[in-house]
């Protein structure tokens, strides 16, 4: 009875450990076209019901975002709706007033592949920040399903101000702020025939002369230093590092009180910082006053606020260890048994 008894516990600890693997692989999809939800935060935690006083959607192509004191301000849709079988570029303008202040990227320009994405824990597929000037455009590279998109002015810094945005598109595809998220492909109206009673223009008279030839056209800006991609973690950039190292910049090179570095553009980093390609470089570890990077996920929706990492791996490895002792316990059993019965026949 003993025996049995242990061989039960042995296969439900087996089935628990395959149970507990398999379970990360669930997934739900929510079809219905979702719309955008303007909202802030203090605590980095939660979304607060209510958004910062002055944020407010002006129309389909305007947005403006006030942080609130301590906080930030998020404009975003959870899933926009668009494949895209090529690379194509997310753009929108941005305005800033006198208070607001692009330092450490506060404003920002995110997309995810995924749909229905907490903006607080999970770090995006591509974003992109506002490095300087009181206006411009955020220019982002996508592919894929373009699902969560948005634009942020967070609490990485402590300035006030409105941050407005207009004029977001996806490729060539405007997309409103206003109504359903979900766009499809601009229609161009039919041309109307032309009216045969109307007759046709005369030709242009040939002009006689010698033409003034177009003015030579501008080169093109050139390249902000390498130092000037990053940004550290009190606020300045890395020039004053490679003034004494050169090109050959590396983490131990760099200060703990600087450190880690934000990387300004994901996808830009001439120093090679940001090995994992988070957007955050020259991590300090646990010991040496540094946090786990995957509780603070940067260029979502606010740097400053921390998720609770990713408990799958925890679960999966739990998993694993039952299905090995279930299956120790059921060798041990069955070397009893063989045991046992040697013994019998002796």
């Amino acid at each position: 009875m003993r025996k049995v008894s242990m061989a039960i516990v042995a296969l439900l600890l087996g089935a628990f450990g395959l149970a507990l693997v398999a379970s990360p692989s669930q997934a739900t999809e929510d079809d219905e076209c979702p719309t955008w939800v303007l909202h802030s935060t203090i605590t980095g935690i939660d979304w607060e019901d209510d958004e910062a006083a002055g944020s407010v959607v002006v129309d389909g192509n305007t947005v403006k975002l006030t942080k609130p004191i301590g906080g930030g301000t998020e404009f975003a849709t959870d899933d926009v709706g668009i494949e895209l079988s090529n690379t194509a570029d997310i753009t929108v303008n941005y305005t800033l007033s006198t208070e607001a202040s692009l330092a450490a990227g506060a404003v920002r320009l995110f997309y995810y592949n995924a749909t229905g994405v907490n903006t607080l824990i999970a770090a995006p597929t591509g974003f992109v920040a506002a490095i300087d000037g009181d206006g411009g455009t955020l220019t982002l590279p996508a592919s894929g399903h373009v699902g969560a998109l948005g634009v942020v002015y967070d609490a990485s810094n402590a300035s006030a101000g409105t941050v407005t945005f207009t004029g977001l598109k996806v490729g060539d595809i405007p997309i409103s702020f206003t109504g359903d998220a979900c766009q499809t492909e601009p229609t161009t109206p039919p041309t109307p025939d032309p009216d045969p009673t109307t007759p046709e223009p005369a030709p242009p008279t040939p002009t006689t002369g010698p033409t003034t030839p177009p003015p030579p056209s501008s080169p093109p800006a050139a390249d902000p230093k390498d130092c000037e991609a990053y940004e550290t973690k009190t606020g300045t950039d890395l020039c004053e590092y490679t003034e004494e190292n050169g090109d050959a910049l590396n983490c131990e090179d760099i200060s703990d009180a600087d450190r880690p570095v934000k990387v300004l553009v994901v996808g830009t980093d001439p120093f090679d910082l940001d090995r994992d390609g988070d957007g955050v470089g020259c991590e300090l570890d646990p010991g040496q006053g540094g946090s786990d990077p995957t509780t603070n996920p940067p260029g979502g929706g606010l740097a400053l606020t921390g998720g609770k990492g990713n408990p799958v791996p925890i679960i999966t490895g739990a998993g694993a260890a039952l299905v090995a002792i279930g299956a120790l316990m059921l060798w041990f059993l069955r070397q009893r048994r063989k045991e046992e019965d040697a013994a019998e026949l002796a």
